[in-house]
């Protein structure tokens, strides 16, 4: 198994995991032992942790390797994540635009076409990619919210489409992928 089948055997294991309002921690004790691991603290977003649980929960090959430069890219916020990624120099990872089963998917919130930042932090979200089509892709997202709305509630799969050139709202950034 490599690290792709490994994340997105995981991410669907923990479909359906709730939060407590307000990002308070986790329903189920287990899920929230191993997110608090990934760095998560009451308060936080915890979608890119939760893709940093997926990424880092199961054996698969090479992981010795790979699980140091996953810490160390991996961020609470989504497009640092993306960005942690796209300047690592292990030649291990890539960003793309082109999906593959397995890969972290990253959004990046704009207005008005301009990123939308709280402080020096852009806002954004993050998920396992599920499953591909030429018209779009599944996405295993955790804080979102499976009906819609616009509260993070829970670790939900998604349809999702390519969309990278929203002016408004999530906007497509790419993937994260073995190089």
């Amino acid at each position: 198994m490599n690290l792709l089948e490994a994340s997105i055997s995981t991410a669907k294991k923990y479909v359906g995991q709730k939060e407590y309002k307000g990002n308070k921690g986790f329903k189920d004790p287990t899920f929230d032992h191993y997110m608090r691991l990934m760095g998560f603290e009451n308060g936080y977003a915890w979608c890119a942790l939760f893709c940093k649980l997926c990424w880092l929960k199961e054996p698969y090959k090479k992981k010795a390797f790979l699980m140091f430069i996953i810490s160390d890219c991996f961020a609470a916020n989504a497009v640092r994540t993306y960005e942690n990624f796209k300047n690592d120099k292990s030649g291990f990872f890539k960003v793309t635009k082109e999906p593959k089963v397995g890969d972290v998917v990253i959004w990046e919130k704009r207005i008005n076409g301009e990123p939308d930042k709280t402080g020096i932090w852009t806002k954004g979200h993050a998920g396992i990619v599920s499953m591909v089509s030429s018209s779009g892709f599944m996405s295993i997202e955790g804080n979102t919210n499976s009906q819609g709305g616009r509260e993070g509630i829970e670790v939900a799969e998604k349809a999702r489409d390519y969309n990278f050139y929203d002016k408004n709202g999530l906007c497509l950034k790419g993937f994260i992928t073995l190089a």
